[in-house]
Formats: structure tokens, sequence, C-alpha cells
């Protein structure tokens, strides 16, 4: 009798043959390594770490950027020597109010020497709307009337009332004399001047033989100035800043305008003011912090510094213009010898109508007007001074 084969459970005891009774495999997965997770972990990490590296470097620079512009203002601030003055008392003409939103800002510029008397007086104006820089000499032999503020007011020189009150007193004889709206001042001594000049190489003017024998022989007889090398030769030169500042200073030479006495230093101090805002306008802005703090030290000002700033934005403008003048002129010039005594002293002075010489500036400010034109167009009166009632 036929018996079954015993069943052992094992399916594969079919006939291989038969491929349905074949056992199937269930589909293997791919094979990974079990060392790729943790591969994969660790790039992860690694980025992120090079990341925090990154942003770490990034913070540290910003850091750094901060902390040496921060040290940089706080040097620039710590040399700026700001004066509030009371512009209450210092005899704005206020007709001229309401010319403020022109965009012109007056400043008085005083060249202060070391015996405490302004030898130039500079008035500049900046018009920031119509990018226009005008420059204003008033002759420091000028008589004014001078008030100090508690005593009499007397006339003098006006280049005397910074010595004998200070700014206060000088922006008041400014003001009330000429009728103007100056209302802010940059008092600079001479031997800064000079640095400013070297800072940004020197500066190119045209003198004639005269004015060259007569700078090396300032500066030959000037202590302290004996190692600045002579100038050689004449016309076009290119002077350092004590050649300057000695060629600014010259009173008895004519200039290249035919002028002596002060009528040609006052045009000598506008040309070498000029010589350095044509060279300011000419550097890349990374120059001017440096200039400006080369410049602090020997400045005072009532501007502040953010003013400072912004009105100096005009130099890099490529639509500036620059114009000049000075009063006075020949054409209303009273007496160029006028003799006053002044406690006791006599005194040289340059006697001219004063209001006249206002209203020339104010045209020349605020209304464009060349001065020869405002001659032509309002002949002046050479009997009315000062002292006279006018």
């Amino acid at each position: 009798m036929y018996k079954k084969p015993h069943q052992t459970g094992n399916r594969s005891y079919k006939s291989k043959s038969n491929n349905k009774y074949k056992r199937k495999r269930p589909p293997q997965k791919a094979y990974h390594s079990s060392r790729q997770p943790n591969m994969s972990r660790r790039r992860r990490r690694k980025r992120k770490k090079t990341k925090k590296i990154i942003l770490l470097s990034i913070v540290s620079l910003l850091f750094l950027a901060i902390f040496f512009i921060t040290s940089y203002a706080i040097s620039i601030i710590s040399k700026f020597q700001h004066e509030d003055i009371d512009k209450n008392d210092i005899g704005i003409n206020e007709e001229l109010f309401s010319k403020d939103e022109l965009g012109i800002t007056n400043i008085a510029l005083l060249g202060v020497d070391d015996n405490g008397t302004s030898d130039a007086i500079i008035i500049v104006s900046i018009n920031t709307n119509n990018k226009k820089i005008k420059m204003v000499s008033i002759l420091r032999d000028s008589l004014v009337k001078v008030a100090p503020k508690g005593k009499k007011p007397y006339y003098t020189k006006i280049n005397e009332a910074f010595g004998n009150g200070g700014v206060e007193t000088t922006l008041r004889a400014i003001n009330s004399n000429f009728s103007l709206n100056v209302k802010d001042y940059i008092s600079i001594n001479f031997d800064g001047l000079a640095n400013i000049i070297d800072q940004i190489d020197g500066i190119d003017i045209n003198i004639t033989k005269e004015e060259a024998e007569h700078i090396n022989g300032l500066i030959a007889s000037t202590k302290g100035h004996q190692n600045c090398p002579q100038i050689e030769g004449y016309g076009d030169v290119h002077l350092n800043g004590i050649q300057a500042i000695e060629y600014s200073r010259i009173r008895k030479k004519l200039n290249q305008n035919g002028q002596r006495d002060d009528y040609g230093r006052t045009d000598r101090q506008r040309a070498v003011l000029e010589m350095i805002l044509s060279k300011v306008k000419q550097m890349p802005y990374t120059e001017i912090p440096g200039l400006i703090e080369t410049f602090l030290p020997y400045m005072k000002t009532s501007l502040h510094l953010n003013k400072i700033l912004s009105l100096s934005k005009i130099l890099k403008s490529n639509e500036i213009s620059i114009s000049q003048t000075r009063v006075p002129m020949v054409e209303y010039t009273i007496n160029e010898g006028y003799n006053i005594t002044v406690n006791g002293t006599s005194k040289s002075t340059v006697y001219y109508n004063l209001k006249y010489a206002g209203k020339l500036i104010n045209a020349f400010i605020y209304d464009d007007v060349v001065p020869e034109d405002y001659i032509k167009e309002h002949p002046p009166v050479l009997t009315k001074g000062p002292l006279d009632n006018n």
C-alpha cells in the first residue's frame, strides 16, 4: 500500500523544477554600512560648526570695526573745540532772518596770531542749495565802532575787537557796522593753517620776484622757520605750509593785481584759502577725516561737528563755484591812512562808508551781484564815513 511521504514542514521538499513551489525571498533592502548614519551626523555637525565659526568671525570683525570707528570718533571729538556764543547779542541784522531759508550759512573766519589779534577776517558764505561759496575779506585796519560787552563803544581797527572782547565782540562789530547776518565763527591759529597746507601737500600760487624774495627773507629771520627751504624762482611756484603763510602776510610788496598794503594782503589771504579749498575738493573721501583731524586742534568754532561735516559735503560737488571780493574796494575808500587816537595811541586806519560796504556785501551774498556791477549801479558817496552823520 502506498504511503505518503512524511511532511516535515519544509516546503523546499517540493520539486525544484516546479517554480511555483519555489520559496520567494522577500526583496532585500539596499545594503548600508553601519558607519553611514554616523558619517552623515558628523557632516551635519561639521557644517553647523563651520557656520558658527563664520558667524563668529563676522560678529568679531563687526565688533572690531565698531570699536575702531568709535575710538576714532572719540579721538576727533576730543580734539574738537566748540564754543557756544550768545547769538542774541552779536548785532545780527534781523531784516535778513527771512533769508535763512535760502540755505546760506555765513561764517566769520578769523586768522588769529599769538598777540591775540585777528589779522585775517574773512566772511565765508556757503550756499548749499546752489553750491556756491563766497568769500569777503574785511581789511584789518577798517575803522569801525567796537562795543565790548559791558563797556562803552569806541572806534578802532576792526582787528582789535578780538583782543578787546573776544569772538562775540568781533561778530558784533562785523554785524552792527555792516548790517550783516553772521551767526557763527571759526578761529584758527596761523601755525595750524601751515600744518593743514602741509597735510594737503602744499598749494600752487603765482608770485612775483619781489614776493619770492620777501618770503625768503621772512623765512630766514623768523624763529622756528629757518629749516624751511627757500623758494626757488617766481611765477607759478609750489609753496609748503610755512611759505604759504608768509606769502599771505606780505603787506609792503605789490601783488599780481598791483595791490599793496592791506589791499594786497587780503587778496593773498583769499588766494591761499581758495587754493586750499580747491585741493580739498580733489581729495578722495577717505582722506577727508584725516584732514579734519589735523585741522581740529588749531581751531575753535561755534559750529557743531555735524554742521561742519554737512557743510563740507559741498566741496565734493562738481557744480561748486567759488567767488571772492574785499571791503573796502578802492572805488569807495575815503581815506586809507586816517589817523585816530585810541587810549593815547595813534593808529592808522582805513576810512570808508560802512553802510555802503554792507549793502554791497549783502547784494553779493544774497543776490549774486558782482561788486563791480553794484558800484556801477550805485555810485558810492565818498564824504560819509563811520564818524560822519550818515
